[in-house]
């Protein structure tokens, strides 16, 4: 049976693309609320917390891509 081997990562990756997207509507919701309510601490935490998940969200796309490509040179027959 021919399994693909990088399935794990592929799960792991798009486990974290989630939880990055979660964090920046997460965000958004405090930026909103912040703005609602006219706290305006809880609005920049909230901005803070959207600009945190969209810079790991992309370099976290980065680093995959990086691992897969290592991957794919040492085992050309997956690629």
């Amino acid at each position: 049976m021919n399994r693909d081997p990088d399935m794990k990562d592929r799960v792991d990756h798009m486990g974290d693309k989630v939880e990055n997207k979660f964090d920046q509507a997460k965000g958004w919701m405090k930026e909103k609320w912040g703005w609602l309510t006219d706290d305006d601490f809880l609005e920049m935490e909230g901005k803070a917390e959207k600009i945190k998940a969209k810079v790991k969200d992309h370099y976290g796309d980065a680093k995959w891509e990086a691992e897969y490509d290592e991957f794919t040179r040492e085992y050309p027959e997956y690629k």
